[in-house]
């Protein structure tokens, strides 16, 4: 069964320095510098995906509004037939819109647009000017997406500095209610790379009394996609040895800036290949081989830094894999992640 997801890395920069990013890892793999993709091999790349049988193509960050080709990669994958998602936010958004017009906000099948509560909330820990830009680009999703879903991808954050009140909630609610869109929860996680994930699975268990009673009530708004199953995985302490649900070797095939396969994700210890003459399969090909020799694995490192690990990048598309999905139900599964 080939990869459900293609997540083709454009870049390693962005303009913001969100705390919890999980790009994070992205850029220390790059010693913080800034790496960019070029057009003609990620042409080649997506070409290539579209032959292996992969329906799905992420195009990730870094800040992919960053890169002034992004329409040409949305396009191919419209003209492949590949189902096409990108998530955006950031200062960028109304320079985009003017120099690209409106259009090619209806090229991705999922467009998902971060935020993070009420403008206020939101300029403090994004930018000043971001969520003006995130209304601008609502505003021009709702005219040229013809029904495609945006998302409005709202990460939640627990405890006396976060959002998870009805003023910080009932905010991305008018905004989904106003311009069509659709609330994807986007659980707050504390991997490795941020030396603070026992921190952050504490915050989730302890989690009761009046932010249970608002998690309850904003998954019962009809703009809200489910949510149960991932509130769970977070509080449940994450992944574990036995039974880990992100399977992101199989399910994900992860292509880097500089044009390297990835195994096993950008937030774990990981092995590469260069995509050479042979292309993809052939760089897949090598890494396949490179993991039956035990050094290769980094023997018990990636099971290791699996066990409690709460990232929700791959779970979705590791479960969806795992029950064979294809389609429409591959689709509505994999927007809930």
């Amino acid at each position: 069964m080939p990869p459900t997801v293609a997540q083709v890395y454009l870049t390693t920069r962005c303009g913001l320095a969100c705390e919890w990013c999980p790009a994070i890892p992205l850029r220390r793999c790059y010693g913080g510098r800034g790496v960019d993709a070029k057009w003609d091999p990620t042409k080649r790349n997506i070409e290539e995906i579209a032959d292996m049988g992969i329906p799905r193509v992420k195009l990730d960050g870094g800040d992919v509004l960053l890169m002034p080709w992004l329409p040409r990669p949305l396009e191919l994958c419209n003209e492949l037939g590949l189902h096409c998602s990108i998530t955006l936010s950031g200062q960028m958004l109304r320079q985009r819109l003017s120099e690209w017009g409106d259009e090619w906000l209806g090229l991705p099948d999922v467009l998902g647009l971060s935020v993070e509560g009420n403008p206020q909330r939101h300029d403090k820990r994004r930018a000043k000017g971001c969520h003006p830009a995130l209304v601008a680009t609502l505003k021009a999703s709702a005219r040229v997406r013809r029904g495609k879903p945006t998302l409005l991808v709202f990460t939640l954050v627990p405890g006396i500095d976060g959002n998870i009140d009805e003023v910080q909630i009932e905010s991305v609610l008018e905004l989904a209610r106003e311009h069509g869109a659709i609330i994807m929860a986007n659980f707050l996680f504390g991997p490795f790379h941020t030396g603070r994930k026992d921190e952050c699975r504490a915050m989730w268990t302890s989690l009761a009394g009046q932010e249970l009673e608002v998690l309850d009530w904003l998954k019962g708004q009809p703009e809200v996609l489910p949510f149960d199953d991932k509130l769970a995985f977070i509080r449940g302490g994450g992944n574990n040895i036995e039974n880990t649900s992100c399977h992101a070797s199989e399910a994900v095939l992860v292509i880097s800036p500089e044009g390297k396969v990835v195994r096993h994700c950008f937030i774990s210890p990981h092995a590469s290949v260069k995509i050479e003459e042979g292309g993809i399969r052939a760089a897949v090909k090598v890494l396949d081989e490179l993991y039956r020799e035990e050094h290769a694995q980094r023997s018990g490192t990636i099971t290791n830094y699996c066990q409690g690990c709460m990232a929700l990048c791959h779970i979705g598309v590791g479960w969806a894999h795992k029950r064979g999905l294809v389609g429409p139900e591959l689709t509505d599964e994999l927007m809930r992640f």
